[in-house]
């Protein structure tokens, strides 16, 4: 062999030495991003189980808000009731206090 065609071959071997170095870097590399897929699919998943608990409570959370409006709402009812009750029984006392006023005038 000549030295020109010994020295390409060395030239290309060295080349496909670096290649082999950048494809066991690209290798690792890829291995790596494997991993951080991994944590970010587990990372999503806790995620998912998060979001599920705290649909769960927000539906506790609408079925207590629900409880509490229908409370306030029997609340105001008793109310309403107890402030009629209470004028139609001052109005009454107003009428027999005219009466007594008028009787022993």
């Amino acid at each position: 062999m000549s030295d020109i065609t010994t020295q390409v071959l060395i030239d290309i071997r060295d080349e496909v030495r670096g290649l082999r170095g950048e494809v066991v870097e690209l290798r690792d590399e890829v291995r790596g991003l494997r991993g951080e897929v991994v944590e970010l699919r587990d990372e999503v998943r806790g995620l998912r189980g998060e979001v599920v608990e705290l649909r769960g409570e927000v539906v506790e959370l609408r079925g207590e808000l629900t409880k509490t409006n229908e409370r306030l709402d029997r609340l105001h009812h008793r109310q309403v009731e107890g402030e009629i009750r209470l004028s139609t029984q001052l109005g009454s006392l107003i009428g027999s206090v005219e009466k007594l006023r008028d009787a022993s005038v």
